[in-house]
C-alpha cells in the first residue's frame, strides 16, 4: 500500500528517497512518450492546416477569376469599340452614309454614281472574210449570173448553135465550134438588153456540119434559175 510522501521528507531521509525513486517510471519510456506526444501533435496541427488551406484560399481563388474575367470582357468591349470607330472613320473618308439605327438611308445619303466610259469605234479588220474580196463588188440579191451550157460532142461537126428561150420567146442565140458555151450575165438581142433572171428557160443545141444545120436538136432541154 502506497502513501503519500512529501518531497521535503524525500530530501532528508534516504529511505525514503530511495523508496520514492523505485516507484517512478523508467527515464527511457518517458521520453519516448513525450517524442510520440510531440509527434502526434506535429501530425494532428498539419492535418488541421490541411484542411483549413482550400477554405482560406477558396476566396482569392474567386476574387482572382472575378478579376481575370472582367480584364477578358474589358478587352472585348474596348476592341469592339475600335473596330466601330475604324468603321466610322472608314465611312467618313470615302463619303458613305452609315445608319447606326438600322434604318434604310434617306435623303441625305451619298450615292457614288457609277461613270461610263465611252468605248472608241473599233477599225475595221481588213483581213475579216466577211468583206468583199479587192476588185469585186459585192453580188446584190437576185442579180443575174453568167451560165455555162455543154452537151456531148458530135464527130464531123463544124459548128454547133444552141438557142435560148424563156417562154415561148427567145432571148438568146449563138454559134460555137465547141460542145459548150457560156451564156453572160448580161446581153443584148433582139434590140435590147437581156439577162438571165430567175425564171423557167428551155435551150436547144444542133450541131453544124459543111452543109447546113441538122434538121433535129441534139439537145433538148429545161433550165431553172431560181430566185436568191
Amino acid at each position: 500500500m502506497s502513501r503519500d510522501v512529501s518531497p521535503e521528507l524525500v530530501l532528508v531521509d534516504p529511505t525514503l528517497g530511495d523508496h520514492a525513486r523505485t516507484q517512478l517510471a523508467d527515464p527511457k519510456d518517458t521520453l519516448a512518450r513525450v517524442d510520440a506526444l510531440i509527434q502526434a501533435s506535429r501530425l494532428a496541427s498539419l492535418a488541421r492546416l490541411s484542411m483549413e488551406e482550400p477554405t482560406r484560399r477558396a476566396p482569392h481563388v474567386i476574387r482572382t477569376a472575378r478579376r481575370i474575367s472582367t480584364i477578358e470582357q474589358s478587352k472585348s468591349v474596348l476592341l469592339a469599340g475600335a473596330t466601330v470607330a475604324g468603321m466610322l472613320v472608314i465611312a467618313l473618308v470615302v463619303g458613305v452614309h452609315v445608319d447606326l439605327s438600322g434604318t434604310p438611308a434617306g435623303a441625305d445619303t451619298t450615292v457614288i454614281d457609277e461613270v461610263a466610259v465611252p468605248l472608241l469605234p473599233q477599225a475595221p479588220n481588213p483581213g475579216a472574210g466577211s468583206h468583199p474580196r479587192a476588185g469585186r463588188s459585192p453580188r446584190q440579191p437576185n442579180q443575174p449570173e453568167p451560165q455555162r451550157f455543154a452537151w456531148a460532142p458530135v464527130p464531123g461537126v463544124s459548128a454547133y448553135h444552141i438557142e435560148l428561150f424563156r417562154g415561148s420567146s427567145k432571148v438568146f442565140e449563138a454559134d460555137t465550134r465547141q460542145p459548150a458555151i457560156t451564156i453572160p450575165a448580161r446581153w443584148a438581142f433582139g434590140g435590147r438588153t437581156r439577162s438571165l433572171q430567175p425564171g423557167d428557160y428551155r435551150w436547144n443545141v444542133w450541131p453544124v456540119f459543111s452543109g447546113g444545120r441538122a434538121a433535129r436538136a441534139i439537145v433538148q432541154a429545161k433550165l431553172a434559175i431560181p430566185s436568191r
